[in-house]
């Protein structure tokens, strides 16, 4: 075991001196004067401090405003200093990573399996079982840092030595080297393990993750700690267009900053100069927490930053002349102003109950070149349109440079759209401002993944040439995901005098709508919704065949009334099923069935939950199996599916298992005449409008309607001999195929048609006089 007090960083005064920039009597006046400086160590003849004990003391001292070189941050401290030498001198090494894959997506999906096997560990072998908390995920961000930037550290970890005692000395002398608070290794310390050996698994796990795994780790912990909108991580498409579009005309700037940082992933994302390292950061959060994490992010990127702590969410109220030749920032959006924030504003004086407009002309303000902010739509049109809207001077004044326009389902916490501002220095009159939409470049990978925005290259691009062509051009941005698959943006160049004439609209869909486009480059968008309405309408061709006309008058002489319980199993899916039961998609059991998987008729199988094979294995009583009927028992208890072929699924506590008895079973259970029952014919009878009648009467209703299976079981069905329930169903269900044809067929021409419109009502296509 290393003993954490010798293992710690010492120093001289010469040494202290040069890491925070200033004299040598300074620090020997420090010592000198009763200032509460940490005592030194003499150690043959030469006295050293302790990197530990000093930090604290040098945190409580700000760099004075004469002594501040022009690249600092306006509330640097002496301990912000030190904290950015020791990370530098650390990196000596670039921080090791796991081998890229060529395909991007095959590295997404190895580390998802990867992170999910790590989740799995946590789960199961470290309390509390019953979910993954922020300290366990917390331990599993500091044991994969510590493997990416500090490779001795890891190996007196790996050897496990002393157990838990010897990971959190390997963590510990990490984060010193790093001049991370010490403090960090917390989580580590409150882990309690089933066993000795989980500590060594879960530190073998970590060693399988690299840069992207830390990253996904973050986004997990994001996701198990809260839902806030104050500080998700900024999606990295996202990020890498604000990035691009912080670089100016004339070159890439070499300091940065960020007044909102999240995990500094908008300040790492401004590119360096070319054949240079990467300019210098300062970012802004809220507390020490965050400070740690933020910088553990960055080191993994091979980067450092000074990080201020506690400048709060209002950097308005911190009037400095601090610059920066670039700013980029993704603060909370629709925070409330304040009346003593209501003077001093350049552009305009933002609305006392929202903030939006004061963060842009703050990130301006901290800018010798560009900012980009990222900002919700309403911002783009909620103002007065006089010359106190600050829209009004930001137009006419040239700072805005171009708005792009993002799709809502971007982001985890916006559901409307966003947009990106892009703002620079004041420009000669009437200037252009390029608009984007954006909303329809987007991609979704699998399932229910989030969809994540594309074309972010040629995006900058037309921005950057649009900026400085003559207004009035409309570009298409087209972007292949598959052979068949095309989505499209389009970009506008408008003059600010346009968009007063519009009432300082914002919106890139105002200017889009006036000013036609190229036919040519919008025709696979076409052509694609033309093949589907053409296809839809085959189908339902094809489904024309049924008819009433089929139908004859019937006689009931030979049906038969029983209960559902007599001719069915029913089974409520199982209360005990927890999130911990829970495997990533890939490495469990079973999927797990719930209330929204369940369609009208039919089972969806997007975006299934998957269980462990423990909890496949414990619940193994509530699978499915062909021939099933799964039933919504809370919520929206309409809703019923069969299961068809050879789909398994484990049911959620919401569910009703209905498993037809054989006729030997019904006898089994004293039934005088036992009946043979089609599924599908059980199935149609629920679905029917008097059966959803019945079930919706007979449930309960406290906070949203439920039925039980003991409800449920008083039914009563009536049954025809087995071959008219099977030519029921069959008519029924040709019915039903026919329906969703025509559903089908209706949505595809409604698609149609909207492009038609868009394309025919800005010039883009013309219809033809034979027509």
């Amino acid at each position: 075991m290393t003993d954490p007090d010798n293992d710690e960083r010492r120093v001289s005064q010469t040494e202290l001196a040069g890491m925070i920039d200033v004299k040598l009597g300074t620090i020997s006046n420090w010592v000198r004067r009763d200032l509460g400086f940490p005592q030194g160590r003499s150690e043959r003849g030469s006295v050293t401090y302790s990197v530990r004990e000093v930090l604290p003391w040098l945190d409580a001292r700000p760099v004075p405003a004469g002594l501040q070189q022009p690249t600092d941050a306006p509330d640097i401290t002496y301990g912000d200093r030190l904290r950015n030498s020791l990370a530098t001198e650390a990196l000596t090494t670039e921080p090791r990573d796991l081998p890229r894959l060529s395909d991007p997506t095959k590295l997404a999906d190895r580390t998802a399996r990867t992170v999910g096997a790590l989740v799995q560990t946590l789960k199961d072998e470290f309390h509390p079982r019953s979910s993954i908390d922020t300290d366990k995920l917390d331990a599993a961000l500091l044991l994969t840092f510590v493997w990416i930037c500090d490779r001795a550290s890891w190996q007196l970890m790996e050897a496990g030595r002393g157990g838990v005692t010897g990971i959190v000395a390997g963590v510990g002398a990490a984060l010193r080297k790093f001049g991370i608070d010490a403090a960090a290794v917390e989580p580590i310390t409150r882990l309690s393990a089933t066993s000795e050996e989980s500590h060594g698994r879960l530190v073998r796990r970590c060693a399988n993750l690299g840069v992207l795994g830390f990253e996904s780790i973050l986004s997990r912990r994001e996701d198990q700690r809260t839902a806030s909108a104050l500080d998700y991580r900024t999606p990295p498409e996202i990020a890498t267009l604000m990035g691009l579009a912080a670089i100016p005309a004339d070159g890439a700037p070499h300091t940065v900053a960020d007044p909102y940082a999240r995990q500094g992933e908008l300040a790492m994302a401004v590119p360096a100069p070319a054949g240079q390292d990467g300019p210098k950061l300062t970012v802004s959060v809220a507390d020490q927490q965050t400070a740690r994490r933020t910088r553990m992010h960055m080191l993994v990127r091979g980067r450092t930053a000074t990080i201020e702590v506690g400048a709060g969410a209002q950097p308005w109220r911190r009037r400095t002349a601090q610059k920066f030749d670039a700013v980029v920032t993704n603060p909370p959006f629709n925070q409330h102003l304040g009346r003593d924030d209501r003077d001093g504003w350049q552009y305009g004086t933002p609305q006392e109950d929202n903030a939006n407009l004061a963060w842009v002309q703050t990130a301006l303000r901290l800018s010798t070149g560009h900012a980009v902010v990222l900002m919700p739509v309403a911002a783009t049109v909620r103002g007065r349109g006089t010359e106190e809207d600050p829209r009004h001077g930001l137009v006419t004044s040239g700072a805005l440079r171009a708005v792009i326009r993002l799709s809502g389902d971007l982001l985890k916490f916006s559901p409307a759209d966003t947009t990106v501002w892009v703002l620079g220095p004041e420009r000669s009159a009437d200037p252009t401002i390029v608009f984007v939409d954006a909303t329809g470049l987007k991609r979704k990978q699998r399932g229910q993944d989030r969809p994540r925005l594309v074309a972010v290259t040629e995006i900058d691009l037309a921005v950057r040439e649009l900026g400085a062509q003559a207004p009035g051009v409309v570009r298409d941005l087209t972007h292949r995901i598959a052979p068949d698959d095309t989505v499209l943006g389009r970009a506008v160049a408008v003059r600010a005098s346009e968009v007063a004439a519009q009432g300082f609209m914002l919106t890139p869909h105002t200017y889009l709508e006036l000013k036609g486009g190229s036919a040519d480059a919008q025709w696979s968008v076409l052509d694609k919704a033309a093949a589907d309405a053409a296809t839809a309408r085959n189908d339902v061709l094809a489904h024309l065949r049924t008819t009433p006309s089929r139908c004859r008058p019937g006689t009931s002489t030979d049906w038969q009334t029983k209960l559902l319980a007599e001719i069915c199993r029913l089974t409520m899916g199982p209360s005990a099923l927890r999130q911990s039961h829970l495997a990533e998609s890939g490495q469990g059991g079973l999927p797990i069935l719930r209330p929204r998987n369940i369609d009208q008729r039919r089972i969806s199988t997007d975006g299934l939950d998957v269980a462990t094979p423990m909890a496949t294995s414990e619940f193994k009583e509530w699978v499915t199996s062909g021939g099933d009927i799964v039933l919504v028992r809370a919520g929206q208890i309409h809703k019923a599916a069969l299961v068809e072929g050879d789909f398994t699924g484990l049911i959620d506590s919401n569910l009703v298992r209905l498993r037809v008895r054989t006729v030997a079973e019904q006898r089994s259970l004293g039934s005088e005449e036992p009946v043979e029952v089609d599924p599908r014919y059980l199935l149609e009878f629920l679905l029917r409008g008097a059966g959803i009648a019945q079930i919706r009467a007979t449930a309960s209703v406290n906070v949203v309607p439920s039925i039980g299976v003991r409800k449920l079981g008083t039914f009563l069905i009536g049954l025809p001999p087995i071959e008219e329930q099977r030519r029921i169903a069959a008519f029924l269900t040709a019915q039903e195929e026919r329906i969703v044809a025509l559903r089908t067929a209706l949505s595809a021409e409604e698609a149609l048609r909207a492009e038609l419109a868009d394309r025919l009502m800005t010039g883009a296509l013309a219809v033809d006089e034979q027509l």
